[in-house]
């Protein structure tokens, strides 16, 4: 979540009159993340989520797609936000060009700091069950980060990469182009979330529960396997090493719902690597390019560069299975 475009009392009063949510009272701007612009509403009948969708890619059918999916998947007891229908009955409404969004708001807070905690279970337990749910949703969705994708047009992602970190350009496209060679065509596919973060995973105060899934605006179709990779490195990675015990509870909740295949676990150290290259790219490309004046703060793609390197020379699965 971010902040890029601002709302002023009178925009949100206007907003408001054509819901039935009540008179909005405080409207909090939300920094976390990255993608999109998140308000927390307080009205005089409860809190609300209002999200600016900022990515101009996304199409019409892409957010109809994403409604429906946090609607199905709340129906499967993934705590997700609910769309709220504005009096028109309709989910999405348009604000300074954009599409905007209201939901319910979702109490919990956030992990702070992923190295102290320890209880990846819980997001191995979630991972699952969304996989498992996606898989009796009849909806469809490309992922829009596809690494396929993101390799065939790595040059957009790495134009600076040389300021960042010296002749480390060459260096990565020789990694993007082996993960390509290698990538698996037959593994286990539906929708998966692409971007279970820290900030997309709310918990009750003391952490033993999951209040909320956050943030599906990059999730389509894609292997399940590499949806798990991308959170074991976003969870269970202490500086540059992985952590081994983490993973390891991830995993094993993952496959009390779901077992992967032997394909999965023969293809999972590209999946990994994938799965790092994934963000290094973007996280260039955010690092070089934010927005004047947006109220966001670009990751650092060192960590990624590191989790690359890590991932090029362990095999993890080898000491999970």
């Amino acid at each position: 979540m971010a902040v890029y475009t601002d709302i002023n009392k009178s925009d949100l009063e206007n907003i408001f009159a054509n819901y039935d949510i009540g008179k909005p009272i405080e409207i909090l701007p939300i920094s976390n993340g990255i993608n999109n612009s998140n308000y927390k509403v307080i009205t005089s009948n409860g809190n609300y989520l209002l999200t600016i969708i900022e990515d101009g890619s996304i199409s019409s059918s892409d957010i109809n797609f994403i409604t429906n999916l946090i609607t199905e998947l709340s129906k499967a007891d993934i705590p997700t936000p609910k769309p709220v229908l504005n009096k028109e009955g309709c989910q999405v409404i348009e604000f300074a060009g954009k599409p905007l969004i209201i939901t319910s708001f979702l109490e919990g807070g956030h992990i702070r700091n992923v190295k102290e905690f320890t209880a990846t279970d819980k997001i191995g337990d979630i991972l699952a069950k969304i996989h498992l749910a996606s898989a009796n949703i009849d909806m469809n969705r490309k992922n829009p980060m596809a690494i396929t994708d993101m390799i065939s047009n790595i040059d957009k992602y790495l134009e600076q990469a040389n300021n960042f970190k010296q002749n480390c350009k060459k260096d990565i496209i020789k990694t993007a182009n082996n993960i390509l060679e290698n990538w698996p065509e037959d593994l286990p596919m539906g929708i998966i979330h692409a971007d279970l973060f820290p900030d997309n995973i709310l918990f009750n105060p003391d952490k033993t529960k999951i209040t909320g899934v956050l943030d599906f605006y990059l999730s389509g179709r894609d292997f399940f396997a590499y949806d798990l990779a991308i959170c074991i490195n976003a969870w269970c990675f202490s500086c540059d090493n992985s952590n081994i015990k983490k993973a390891k509870l991830m995993l094993d909740a993952y496959q009390k719902h779901r077992h992967l295949q032997k394909a999965e676990i023969d293809n999972f150290q590209i999946l990994m690597q994938a799965a790092s290259l994934r963000f290094l790219l973007s996280r260039m490309y955010e690092w070089f390019n934010k927005p004047k004046d947006a109220l966001v703060t670009p990751h650092n793609p060192q960590e990624y560069i590191d989790k690359l390197e890590y991932h090029k020379q362990h095999n993890i699965i080898g000491e999970l299975i």
